[in-house]
């Protein structure tokens, strides 16, 4: 039962980097959202998100090629133990404040089966067989509430200030939050220490055999409340009618009519933005 990539867009937000990376194998297929650095850059990339995103995405294509049963969360753990010598031997002696880290979605062959694994605030969405339309992302965590709460208010209190500097405003809470990260009072991500994977959320799910599974990012699925009005059925009807890039370019336009994230609150005003878009090459009867 392996996979077709029927459609892809990657799209880079307004950093200097796309910080999402993808890939995709007929029996697997990722995304990977790396957490842009709220500290000095101190790995030999564009920035440390891509440098951490980048090499993550190609140990575990090498790793689901040479060992493609192995249980998902005993792959990530050597994934990340493979990664941890490489980020050591990069760093070159520097000390970060904060180590780079990513959110994570994965969909995985598993006999009749699909096994979709999510950690962060990527996510995926698919038709169960003869069941309802699912949105899953990993689990969620009270400091994204707490962040977004606290984007509103300081714009509630400062009405007349631009999006960046009611960012510079929340920088201490950003540095706060990453502070928490990996953390049981704070929230768990793809890093260099393996302890996280045991946080990963997993979902075995048989697929509704017409319908395909997306996968992406948070800049892509911002779209659900930018052009679907929260509505996740409507979201998904109109990529698969029109297109994840024009999906993107959709998205795009919203954002640069809303340059101040008041519309739509958010504290990227652009972020990268991907979505895989997978069918079943063998479907279920």
């Amino acid at each position: 039962m392996p996979f077709s990539l029927r459609a892809l867009a990657s799209d880079k937000g307004e950093g200097n980097v796309n910080e999402d990376q993808f890939g995709y194998l007929p029996h697997a297929a990722w995304v990977i959202d790396g957490a842009s650095s709220v500290g000095a850059q101190k790995l030999p990339a564009k920035s440390d998100a891509k440098w951490y995103a980048s090499h993550f995405s190609a140990i575990l294509q090498d790793q689901l090629e040479q060992f493609p049963g192995a249980e998902s969360k005993e792959l990530l753990r050597n994934v990340i133990r493979i990664l941890r010598k490489q980020y050591k031997a990069a760093l070159a002696g520097s000390v970060p404040e904060f180590p780079p880290s990513a959110a994570f979605i994965m969909a995985r062959e598993k006999e009749d089966l699909i096994e979709i694994s999510a950690l962060g605030d990527c996510a995926a969405l698919y038709q169960a067989h003869e069941g309802p339309l699912v949105h899953m992302e990993g689990n969620e965590t009270p400091i994204d509430g707490e962040s977004l709460r606290k984007l509103k208010d300081a714009q509630k209190k400062q009405p007349e200030a631009s999006h960046s500097e009611i960012r510079q405003l929340l920088a201490s809470t950003l540095r706060e939050n990453r502070a928490r990260m990996n953390t049981p009072n704070g929230y768990w991500i793809l890093s260099i220490e393996e302890e996280a994977v045991d946080h990963i959320r997993v979902a075995n799910v048989k697929l509704d055999k017409n319908s395909p599974i997306l996968l992406m990012s948070d800049g892509f699925t911002r779209g659900i409340f930018m052009l679907s009005n929260a509505s996740v059925q409507s979201f998904y009807n109109t990529v698969i009618e029109d297109g994840a890039i024009e999906i993107c370019k959709r998205i795009r336009r919203q954002e640069a009519a809303d340059q101040d994230c008041r519309t739509f609150p958010r504290f990227k005003v652009h972020d990268d933005a991907t979505c895989l878009m997978l069918t079943l090459e063998k479907t279920f009867s």
